[in-house]
């Protein structure tokens, strides 16, 4: 009967206003102590104030991750640093609970990316000092665990930490980005009430299958101050096991071609030795939707040359795509190439999948 019958979401929306306040320690940068005293010099702060909605219960992703939650934000930073200057940052972000959404106590993870712009940048002759950020619109990404106690039916209070960054992806140098741990303490409004039903619907099994990918990927960076502007091409393959809904690891490897290496790069190598380098990586890939899936790989060069700006014997790729098509195998997406949170190159892929399933 119903009074035995687990409670699942009907498809309605909730809505919330969130306000927070933060701080945060600025991590130091390797090998350069310019940047780092700068940071030391700095104090980071924020305001920011979102709004969220849940995902309705229509999907079967909506079941599998709790009814997590889409919004938008806006911040308001302050580094106590002229040279780097007071930002504004407007960002999308998810919200996947971890315990049931009516909990008092409740605690949730997320990620979110957007656009930082307000930098007071490098400049030679006005603001020499910044020699981090070479752009006055970077790149954002965030990632959060929250920690909150409903205070009442409709306000929530939550403390959050987690990882920021703002880097330009090398479009333009100096590009040694910011990195940040933050604390945060926000206020949650619930503004619109979500509702039960008492029917439960069985979670259809994941049909399992093994997919292999090809893809390619474009970016342009700049090496150094001033100087011109270098094409990035990556190219590449990777075979995976989704075994569930969410989750699918992969083991691919990648080649990536720089332009004008042959006159750059010191030595006797061969151009194509200069121009070219390859390694390859291990990854995750985590599905929120049915079609949209963070792919997250780490990688180690096999060859590289120092001279393209590949400084790290270990890569990693970090981004969002998007699965087009009904069949879903043809992806597209925007990701940043780094080597251990020095930025190498914003990439924009397309790819294509092949699935056989078990």
């Amino acid at each position: 009967n119903s009074a035995n019958s687990k409670s699942r979401y009907v498809n309605s929306v909730s809505r919330y206003l969130g306000l927070g306040y933060e701080g945060g320690y600025i991590l130091p940068v390797d090998d350069k102590e310019q940047v780092n005293q700068m940071f030391r010099e700095s104090l980071y702060r924020s305001i920011t104030a979102t709004s969220s909605w849940d995902v309705p219960s229509t999907s079967v992703y909506s079941k599998i991750y709790r009814k997590p939650k889409l919004g938008l934000g806006i911040s308001f930073v302050n580094f106590n640093n002229e040279e780097i200057g007071r930002p504004i940052t407007i960002f999308g972000f998810t919200e996947v609970p971890i315990t049931r959404p009516l909990a008092r106590w409740y605690f949730s993870y997320g990620v979110g990316l957007g656009l930082g712009m307000g930098f007071h940048h490098y400049d030679k002759d006005g603001n020499p000092g910044n020699i981090a950020i070479g752009s006055s619109v970077n790149a954002y990404l965030e990632a959060n665990f929250h920690a909150g106690y409903r205070l009442s039916q409709d306000f929530m209070l939550s403390v959050a930490s987690g990882y920021r960054h703002y880097s330009n992806g090398s479009t333009k140098q100096p590009n040694a980005g910011i990195n940040i741990i933050p604390l945060q303490l926000s206020l949650k409004y619930q503004t619109r009430k979500f509702s039960y039903d008492t029917q439960t619907t069985p979670l259809p099994g994941y049909q399992k299958n093994f997919a292999y990918t090809i893809y390619n990927s474009v970016g342009m960076k700049q090496l150094e101050i001033d100087g011109p502007m270098v094409y990035k091409n990556l190219t590449g393959f990777n075979a995976g096991y989704q075994f569930s809904y969410k989750y699918r690891p992969v083991l691919g490897f990648d080649i990536i071609y720089t332009s004008g290496a042959s006159e750059r790069v010191s030595g006797e190598a061969s151009s194509f030795s200069k121009s070219f380098s390859y390694g390859p990586y291990a990854g995750w890939e985590w599905f929120l939707t049915d079609r949209i899936y963070i792919p997250f790989y780490f990688g180690v060069y096999l060859h590289r040359n120092y001279e393209n700006d590949e400084t790290n014997q270990f890569f990693q790729r970090l981004g969002i795509r998007y699965l087009f098509l009904a069949n879903k195998q043809l992806s597209a997406g925007v990701g940043l190439r780094t080597h251990f949170g020095q930025a190498d190159f914003v990439e924009f892929n397309l790819g294509y999948t092949f699935r056989h399933h078990k």
